[in-house]
Formats: structure tokens, sequence, C-alpha cells
């Protein structure tokens, strides 16, 4: 009786660890388009007293994670901001990181997520709050993004300002 105990409390423990092995390696679309999402926010992100080093690598991180022909088009400060390509982006992020602002919080707020039938493409819809210190107000704007699926990782293929009522 005891060794059955003994086995059957080790087949748990094993079953239990291959679920968890599995979920962590092979995560659901919706999970791993959440993190690309929560990564992006964060490499966006940057203190006013970032190196030239950290600026340069971190805009070359963000632009890792768009397609070659990523599409950026949403407005911020009365003004359309719009670039294309990957090459177009990094030379737009090394600008806003270097002249344009100081430093940048950026936060992605209640993201709502369909993944396509064939589960290669996904579509966000989410709220963009950013923070720059020396501006009162804080930036809030709906945008879409569509993320396609390259091999095992979410690339961002497009982002877009949403119009809204107000």
């Amino acid at each position: 009786m005891r060794q059955w105990g003994g086995r059957l409390i080790a087949a748990v423990i094993l079953l239990a660890a291959a679920i968890w092995a599995w979920t962590y390696f092979f995560p659901s679309p919706e999970k791993a388009v959440r993190k690309r999402l929560a990564e992006t926010a964060q490499v966006a992100s940057f203190p006013a007293n970032e190196s030239p080093v950290a600026k340069f690598q971190n805009s070359q991180n963000l632009v890792s994670f768009c397609t070659d022909d990523v599409e950026i088009a949403i407005d911020a400060y009365g003004q359309r901001i719009t670039s294309t390509g990957k090459e177009e982006l990094s030379q737009a992020m090394m600008y806003a990181r270097t002249q344009l602002l100081s430093s940048l919080s950026l936060e992605f707020l209640d993201p709502v997520i369909t993944i396509s039938p064939n589960k290669q493409t996904a579509f966000v819809n989410l709220t963009v709050r950013g923070k720059v210190p020396n501006d009162r107000d804080m930036l809030v704007q709906e945008c879409k993004f569509t993320l396609k699926k390259v091999g095992r990782s979410w690339l961002i293929r497009k982002v877009e300002t949403v119009k809204t009522l107000s």
C-alpha cells in the first residue's frame, strides 16, 4: 500500500511539472501577445538619465519587436506621426530619445486581444498612457495594434490611433 501511495504522489508531481513546462515553453497566443505588449511598453519607456549607449540599444531592441514592413500612424500632441519600415522607426526612436523627450513612461492598459482563426495574426485594442516629466498632462490614446506571428515570436506589424468620439 505504501509503495503505491509513493508512486501515485510521484506521478502527480511529474504530471504537474509536465503541465507547467508545457504552458511555460508553449504559451497560448493571447498570453504570448500580452507578454510582447508588456515588453514593448517597458522598452519604449526610458528615464532621463539613460546613457547614449542604452538609448541606442533600447531603440534597436524596440525595433526588433517589429516586422520589417512595420507601419506606425499615431496622433500625439495634435500632430500625426507616421513611420514605415524598421529603419525609419529606428531613426524616429533615436530622435525622440535624444532630441525630443527627456524621458517617457508608457503603459498599455486594458488590452482586448482577438486572435485570427489561423492563429498567425492578433488584433489588439488598448489604451496607451504616456507620461513626460515636464508635461502636466498625461498622453492618453486609444490604439489598435496588429501583431503577426513569425516563427515562435509575435511581432508588431501595425500601430494606429483609434479615433474616439471626444
